[in-house]
């Protein structure tokens, strides 16, 4: 994510058996700062879950600006 230029990772779908157990962010990489699109710098967004039971599926996530309803996600991530 680069919150301050307003792109935040949404997570859009997640297996029925899954729970969410809360976001927290992780460190950031200064490394990462001066590449190209990550202007303000970047910070990492945890999505925790924990399984309720066995199963499999697929998490699917969108980045963008939440308040560009209309614009397509900027990534996605499955």
């Amino acid at each position: 994510s680069v919150p301050t230029a307003g792109y935040v990772w949404n997570m859009d779908e997640a297996p029925a058996f899954m729970e969410p157990a809360g976001e927290s962010t992780r460190g950031t990489d200064p490394a990462h700062q001066s590449l190209p699109g990550f202007t303000g710098g970047n910070h990492y967004l945890g999505f925790d879950y924990v399984a309720k039971a066995t199963g499999s599926g697929t998490f699917k996530l969108s980045e963008g600006r939440p308040w560009e309803s209309d614009a397509p996600p900027t990534e996605t991530y499955t």
